[in-house]
């Protein structure tokens, strides 16, 4: 009997082990897709030379994207241009202004010169909640990097191995240091004092106090004192005389200004059953409607991940078919909820805990939240004039 135990619960464990690894697998995939040289790599083309790009992809179908756009505003229309799914009017604004990823950085981590930059508690919550930036106006940005709000600390273990050379000795973990009362304060001070002429927004650095929580207190230590492998062409930063004690506390300070913005924003996302209850209920017109369901997903950039194969069309299908599907077992106030919600990410410049949509762009404007709001309070109604979610019992109630 014992032994029979046992071996299911060993069963068990290689099972969630495996589906651990699986879902690290996923994750990685994407990451080489935006952030290794494999991001430019195609194995097949269509007949017009476009790429067949994988779901991960997103980097190199972006670029190619782009490289057609910037052609088509020069007067150039190779014949990649004819079957691209994108309007004129997009393709000029493409031109001028990049599709999300093409920022990526090109092997930000699996680097030696760049090892230890971060634990695997400052990495979790990183790609857990990704942070964006703020400026000296306190005007902030959403993060531009997909989330992983998912992952666990067991995926971690699985991903870290993947960065080798990943370095994180037993001194490079700050759980134990979170006790100390004192080092908040400590680190804020010396923040105040030594760091915050350059970090106290995203401006000139790209990290204000929040974006410096993904850093470990080692890394912390070796940059600002210059370490000869923290010297790059592109640093700026001078090199400033710090102790490992003080490289702890500033690491402690980080960890605590990212838990209370992330504290702001889950407040403020309290607010968004309200903004719903407040929004116009009047009936759409059948242009409007017609709008909706035919164009509000391309106009929008929906349809870059949602139109398409992979993850995020199994969670979403933007096609009437997997709309229509998709109200019948979801609430339609989780699709409003999740574009107020990237509002809300942009004011915090930092990612909520159930990410907002559309997840690495700009939020959609406010007349597309308002046309959505209405739809939802007149039961979703599709072109035949059906409604599909008026037995919502779960949107009903947030409607009284």
């Amino acid at each position: 009997m014992f032994r029979s135990l046992l071996f299911t619960c060993f069963l068990l464990f290689l099972s969630l082990s495996l589906d651990s690894k699986a879902e690290v697998e996923l994750i990685i995939d994407e990451c080489k897709g935006c952030h290794t040289s494999n991001r430019l790599l195609v194995e097949e083309r269509f007949s017009n030379g476009f790429g067949k790009w994988k779901d991960p992809q997103c980097f190199g179908c972006h670029q190619e994207i782009t490289e057609i756009a910037i052609k088509f505003n020069s007067g150039v229309k190779d014949q990649r241009y004819y079957t691209l799914p994108v309007s004129d009017s997009k393709l000029k604004v493409i031109g001028h202004y990049s599709l999300s990823y093409l920022n990526a950085p090109l092997n930000p981590v699996k680097n030696s010169d760049k090892r230890g930059r971060f634990t695997r508690l400052t990495l979790l919550r990183f790609l857990q909640r990704p942070f964006g930036q703020c400026n000296k106006s306190g005007e902030c940005q959403a993060p531009l990097m997909m989330a992983y709000p998912t992952i666990s600390q067991r995926n971690i273990e699985h991903f870290s191995d993947w960065l080798s050379p990943f370095y994180e000795n037993k001194d490079n973990n700050l759980e134990a240091d979170f006790k100390d009362d004192l080092a908040p304060n400590l680190g804020a001070a010396l923040f105040n004092e030594k760091c915050s002429g350059c970090h106290s927004d995203s401006d000139l650095s790209g990290y204000d106090s929040v974006g410096l929580s993904l850093f470990s207190h080692q890394w912390i230590f070796n940059y600002a004192n210059r370490m000869t492998h923290t010297v790059t062409p592109e640093r700026k930063m001078p090199a400033i005389a710090i102790s490992m004690a003080e490289a702890s506390q500033l690491a402690i300070f980080f960890q605590n200004q990212r838990l209370e913005k992330e504290q702001q924003l889950e407040q403020s996302l309290n607010e968004i059953p309200n903004t719903f209850l407040q929004d116009d209920k009047s009936a759409l017109s059948k242009s409007e409607s017609f709008y909706l369901w035919k164009r509000l997903w391309r106009d929008n950039n929906c349809v870059h991940c949602h139109g398409i194969e992979g993850r995020a069309n199994n969670a979403f299908d933007t096609s009437e078919v997997g709309i229509t599907r998709w109200l019948t077992n979801n609430d339609p106030f989780d699709l409003y909820a999740r574009l107020i919600t990237r509002e809300k990410e942009s004011q915090f410049g930092i990612g909520a805990k159930v990410p907002g949509m559309p997840m690495t762009k700009s939020p959609v404007p406010t007349q597309v939240t308002s046309l959505l709001s209405r739809w939802i309070k007149n039961g979703c109604i599709n072109l035949n004039e059906e409604a599909l979610c008026v037995q919502n019992t779960q949107n009903n109630e947030k409607q009284k």
